[in-house]
């Protein structure tokens, strides 16, 4: 490795903008292709995140030194996604500057003018305390002439409403947003409303009869657009094929199950103890096991979960589209809590009571399959790592089904993974004490994310129907509208849209969604 690849230590103090970006450049070459294209696009997505958080949050004013560090930790920690890069084995550097911040009050470089500009572009009808200096505070001087684009931005922002006596060369922001205009638009015909026009002059009396709400004039360049009419091309034409929608225009909202009576289930065979225990220490070794892990590939679920909801169905359906995703080599069962059985770990009893229901899930192989066989046994792995880690999740309160996150988790690239089965950085374990610490919560979370399910997921269906860049734009509003739960709402998006797809393209695209969304309001909210 040159000395130019090798990775900076971490800092004492939050960088420079320039210093962060030659350390995320470095780091990031060394996780896979990386251009600059790359990085442009990906601080796009990043800023466009952040202003969704920063508005959800109801923060209107934020300097520009603090926006930039808000932007480069989104960018860091969603890189992988971003780029959709499949990775290189090695795990991913943790953000360094991510546990030393700039002071947010910190204005020597004054307000955020992309911020402000966003805000301007996206709610004109607010009043909004945080404009930039480069943003002209005077009404009367902001009405006659159109103001420069912020750094950055990719938004046109506002020209003037009143036009100049002759036509003004068009600025290079107006000409970079359409190529297929540059030269039709001057002679373009657009259609207004009549409210909306400047007041007209009085026709002679001769002149044709036209709908006072479809009269047609010619603007110069400098104008204000309200209503453009159609592009004359072929993306507008009769003949141009329809936009790919996201959710077909005429797809059902998914639906919940019946109600299911309590142990309706029928358990399948436990998968054999002595092979799960030969590709278990292949795996992991003589490690020790700590909760919820109670065996060779064996994980504990919740004493208090609906068990026929979320793993069994009705009449067997859930388990039924458990068997279908998973690979035919593999099994799922569990096991009924046993007086005898059911202990904590290194051997201590349980002081929880599973009324002899399901306690845990086994994963394994099938009957007669080869364990010994290392591409047996990373099968097994894969699958371990996605049931493990829906359980960690009902712990602390889902109401996703275990099909639903299995189904998700072909799809997604940031599934879970064990690693090691002890020490505090083990996620699931995380999860399990944190629902160990706050049972009632997590009973309360399961129920608030089940009703909410109930209550959004038509909503959410249909902004689906629409492409999937219209769709995620208007998810992002619809995530950010209330300024509450907006987790939550994240949630319930992601299960929807995850449900009302079968591409396993189009799914990676709804996971990688929710992690960004995710991500930008952890930033902002932790910051």
């Amino acid at each position: 490795m040159s000395s130019s690849d090798e990775i900076p230590p971490r800092p004492n103090d939050v960088p420079s903008l320039a210093a962060r970006r030659a350390h995320m450049d470095v780091v990031f070459r060394q996780h896979g292709p990386y251009t600059e294209k790359m990085m442009a696009a990906s601080r796009a997505k990043a800023v466009r995140t952040i202003c969704f958080a920063l508005r959800g949050y109801k923060k209107i004013r934020v300097s520009q030194v603090y926006f930039e560090y808000l932007v480069d930790l989104t960018i860091w920690d969603n890189w992988m996604f971003y780029n959709e890069l499949p990775g290189t084995g090695v795990p991913f550097p943790e953000c360094p500057w991510a546990e030393i911040r700039p002071d947010p009050s910190d204005m020597s470089e004054g307000l955020s003018p992309i911020y402000a500009q966003w805000l301007r572009d996206n709610f004109p009808d607010e009043k909004h305390d945080g404009k930039a200096p480069a943003f002209a505070s005077d009404e009367k001087t902001a009405s006659k002439a159109p103001e420069t684009p912020a750094a950055g931005s990719t938004e046109q922002p506002p020209v003037a409403a009143e036009p100049e006596p002759e036509p003004e060369p068009e600025p290079e922001s107006v000409a970079a947003e359409s190529q297929l205009e540059h030269e039709s638009d001057a002679a373009e015909p657009e259609t207004i409303a009549a409210e909306d026009m400047p007041g007209p002059e009085p026709e002679p009396a001769s002149a044709p009869s036209v709908p006072a709400s479809h009269e047609v004039i010619f603007r110069p360049k400098t104008e204000a657009k309200r209503t453009r009419a159609p592009a004359q091309g072929l993306s507008s034409s009769r003949w141009a094929p329809p936009p790919t929608l996201l959710v077909a225009a005429d797809a059902q909202p998914p639906k919940g199950s019946p109600p299911i009576p309590r142990g309706s289930m029928v358990c399948p065979p436990v998968p054999s103890l002595a092979a799960r225990e030969h590709a278990w220490k292949a795996k992991f070794g003589d490690g020790l096991r700590d909760e919820p892990f109670c065996g060779p590939f064996e994980v504990r679920i919740p004493c208090w979960i609906e068990f026929e909801e979320l793993i069994w169905g009705h009449n067997g359906q859930i388990f039924a589209k458990v068997r279908d995703i998973i690979h035919r080599d593999l099994a799922i069962s569990w096991e009924d809590e046993k007086p005898t059985s059911v202990k904590g770990g290194q051997g201590m009893p349980l002081s929880v009571d599973y009324e002899g229901r399901p306690y845990k899930l086994i994963v394994g192989f099938s009957k007669g399959v080869d364990h010994t066989h290392g591409a047996n046994q990373s099968l097994l792995l894969a699958l371990w790592n996605s049931v493990a880690g829906w359980a960690g999740l009902a712990h602390i309160g889902t109401s996703m089904t275990l099909a639903e996150y299995l189904r998700v988790n072909q799809a997604r690239q940031d599934a879970v993974v064990i690693g090691t089965m002890s020490g505090p950085r083990n996620p699931v374990r995380a999860l399990y004490k944190e629902g160990q610490e706050n049972t009632l919560a997590a009973q309360q979370a399961a129920r608030k994310e089940k009703c909410a399910m109930e209550q959004w997921q038509c909503e959410v269906h249909e902004i689906l129907q629409n492409p999937i860049e219209i769709a995620t734009e208007r998810l992002d509003g619809w995530v950010m509208a209330s300024g509450h739960d907006m987790d939550l709402r994240i949630t319930v998006a992601e299960r929807v849209w995850a449900m009302s797809v079968s591409d396993p393209v189009k799914m990676a695209q709804g996971s990688h969604w929710a992690h960004c969304l995710r991500s930008g309001l952890r930033v902002v909210r932790e910051n």
